[in-house]
């Protein structure tokens, strides 16, 4: 009975402090594909909108701020990340919406699994 315990508090939508690995899909940029495919982030948070007004039937949009802390390569990938420095310490932010993250959990192990999974396509 102990490893299905592990399967209790499964969730459905990503929540703020959890751990992702997103993907952009409106941008063609590689290096940009590429950061986002070997860097985990952290939900630091979540924004939702009516849009009911502009698209009928869906009602909220839900946009997550992923923090990472890895400094993405200096050309054009730089330029689609927000940038602050606190305490010294630089990191860098992303907007992405529910179907770019491509997995998600409470621990970083649990994402560092999922990145390894992907990476050599097990």
């Amino acid at each position: 009975m102990k490893h299905i315990k592990e399967f209790e508090n499964i969730q459905e939508t990503p929540q703020i402090g959890d751990y992702v690995l997103c993907q952009e899909t409106l941008n063609d940029n590689t290096d940009v594909h590429n950061f986002l495919s070997n860097n985990i982030g952290k939900i630091i948070k979540i924004s939702e909108a009516n849009t009911d007004d502009y698209w009928p039937g869906k009602s909220i949009f839900r946009t997550h701020l992923v923090e990472f802390n890895t400094e993405p390569n200096r050309n054009r990938t730089y330029m689609d990340f927000t940038r602050k420095n606190k305490n010294m310490n630089t990191t860098y932010f992303k907007s992405f919406n529910k179907k770019q993250i491509v997995a998600f959990g409470k621990t970083i192990n649990e994402v560092e699994l999922k990145l390894a999974q992907k990476k050599y396509n097990i």
